[in-house]
Parts: C-alpha cells; structure tokens; sequence
C-alpha cells in the first residue's frame, strides 16, 4: 500500500511538473527561446514573405518590403494606423504571436508643393502661407 502511494504521488507531481513546466504558452513562450510568429500585414500592398519566426529580446532582423501601386512604404508599425514605428533592430518586447501592419504614404503627395494658408482670425499672421 505504500508503494501504491509513493506511485501516485510521483504520478501527480510529474503531471503537475508537465503542465506547468515544459508547455509552451499559445502564440509563443515568453522565455525567450520559444519562437514567436511575427505576421506581416501589408494593408492593401503585396508582401513577399506573410510571416516569420523571432525571439523576445533579439532583434526582429531583416523585414519584407511590401509595394503598393501609388505608395511609398515608410515601414513596420505595432498598429494598423500610428503605434511604434519597427526596424530590424527593434527587439522584440511582445511575447505573443503578433502582426506589423504596413505603413504607407501616397505618392500624389511626393515631389509636389503644397501650399496652406492659415486663417489668424484677426491674429497677425507670422506668414500668410
């Protein structure tokens, strides 16, 4: 009967051990060894590679380059619009599986002067425009 007790106690710290231990949390381990899937989110453009595998605290390393017809990419962000701008020297802080959203600007705006004009609403204006 003592035996029998010593195996189930060993049976259920082993288990235990298992569960708690050596399984990777979903969407990438947060010990730093355990990849992490990064996706990549062209927003409207064409991306070579759609995703690759990076761990935290390294560097994100070389990234696609997406194109877009009429935009200029201006790089990898945390967000869809505005969050932290990402290079390949960032490294990697979310410990989940996680995407970068492509950031674009529209070519009409490149090599054009634009001129704006501001209304001083009775101010006195440093310059017209």
């Amino acid at each position: 009967m003592k035996n029998k007790n010593i195996l189930i106690g060993l049976t259920i710290l082993l288990l235990i051990s298992v569960i708690t231990g050596c399984t990777p949390n979903n969407g990438g381990g947060s010990n730093g060894t355990v990849p992490i899937v990064v996706t990549f989110n062209p927003q409207g453009g064409e991306v070579g590679s759609a995703s690759k595998e990076v761990t935290v605290g390294s560097a994100y390393g070389k990234l696609p380059v997406p194109t877009r017809t009429g935009f200029a990419f201006i790089g990898w962000f945390t967000e869809k619009t505005g969050g932290d701008k990402v290079t390949s020297t960032t490294k990697v802080a979310n410990p989940k599986n996680h995407t970068l959203y492509a950031g674009w600007l529209n070519n009409s705006f490149l090599g054009k002067q634009i001129t704006v004009t501001f209304d001083t609403q009775g101010g006195t204006p440093y310059s017209a425009s």
